[in-house]
């Protein structure tokens, strides 16, 4: 699924993940994404655990089979980002999105979220949801200028003694 817009001039498309080849491209995103953004954040045990769980190929064979839309996020074919999303009751949870630094700040994330946003009212979403890294400073601000709001806090317990210590971000959507 491609998301042309004739009126939008934006170099950016987004395409659904169609074979194993967009897995390994979001795979090997993962990888360079987390070992650089979030070196500040965690420790690298559990950078490596987490892309091991959460942003291998298998890790997202799993999600997709549970419902998971994943999709790239490319300028001129080259994957720059990825993001999935799953539809829960009238809540779309924006699982990942996630955007190459090179390409931070110039559109790309936020021609992204524009699309969720779209495909969430297609769903008969009424909110957006999502949790973030509380000590993901960057992250945090842009969700908060794309319209999100703090709700709450959660800590989850991960395995191998590491926890996910996160906001909770919510965007009503009107009608």
């Amino acid at each position: 699924m491609k998301n042309k817009n004739s009126n939008n001039p934006s170099p950016f498309s987004i395409t659904s993940f169609a074979s194993d080849n967009d897995i390994r491209a979001a795979e090997a995103l993962a990888k360079k994404i987390w070992r650089n953004h979030y070196k500040v954040i965690l420790s690298h045990e559990q950078i490596e655990f987490m892309l091991r769980r959460f942003q291998s190929m298998a890790a997202m064979k799993e999600q997709i089979d549970a419902g998971y839309h994943y999709y790239l996020v490319s300028d001129r074919q080259k994957a720059l980002g990825y993001f999935s999303f799953q539809l829960r009751g009238q809540e779309l949870f924006l699982s990942k999105i996630y955007i190459d630094a090179d390409y931070r700040g110039k559109g790309a994330g936020f021609y992204a979220f524009d699309f969720i946003e779209k495909q969430a009212l297609k769903l008969g979403a009424t909110a957006i949801t999502l949790t973030v890294n509380r000590h993901n400073s960057s992250a945090l601000a842009t969700y908060q200028r794309w319209g999100m709001v703090i709700t709450g806090e959660l800590v989850t317990d991960i395995g191998n003694g590491f926890v996910m210590d996160d906001y909770c971000l919510e965007k009503q959507l009107g009608n």
